[in-house]
């Protein structure tokens, strides 16, 4: 029995991957200006009166939208701040530009020697992202990996 658990660093680095995946979605959602409003349509039939403003419901519902994929877009900022300077740019250049990079682009970018090391000082990297996160969400360990194997 270990007096601290042992972290799974494979399915921490999983959990990383797939939240810094989901930065450009964010960042995209982030983006979109408000002004997509509908013109109001006419069908001819009558309609029980509404008390409810359906432009403001809409612009609300966007709004809460956007709020919500800044707050997203801000966390991840801020355990990437908490990375090392190279794991901080390496991520940023595989997950956060607006283009993906395919992993020669990366490692030229680097400037580091060959693919192979982008790709295991990516795996460093990831794993250091996984531990700044806010409340240790990304952290997988290894007791709750066998547990959610035995249920599966």
């Amino acid at each position: 029995m270990a007096l601290f658990p042992e972290i799974d660093e494979k399915a921490s680095c999983d959990k990383a991957r797939q939240k810094l995946k989901e930065y450009r979605h964010y960042a995209r959602l982030a983006g979109r200006p408000l002004t997509d409003l509908k013109s109001p349509s006419m069908d001819g039939m009558p309609k029980a009166q509404s008390f409810q403003n359906g432009t403001e419901a809409a612009l609300v519902a966007r709004l809460d939208k956007v709020l919500d994929a800044e707050a997203h877009i801000g966390v991840i900022d801020n355990a990437l701040a908490l990375c090392k300077f190279q794991s901080k740019w390496l991520l940023y250049f595989c997950y956060c530009t607006p283009e993906e990079l395919e992993m020669w682009q990366v490692a030229e970018r680097m400037g580091f020697g060959s693919v192979g090391t982008a790709k295991r000082q990516k795996t460093a990297a990831l794993f250091e992202f996984a531990e700044s996160y806010p409340n240790h969400e990304l952290i997988v360990l290894r007791n709750e990996t066998s547990k959610q194997l035995l249920s599966d």
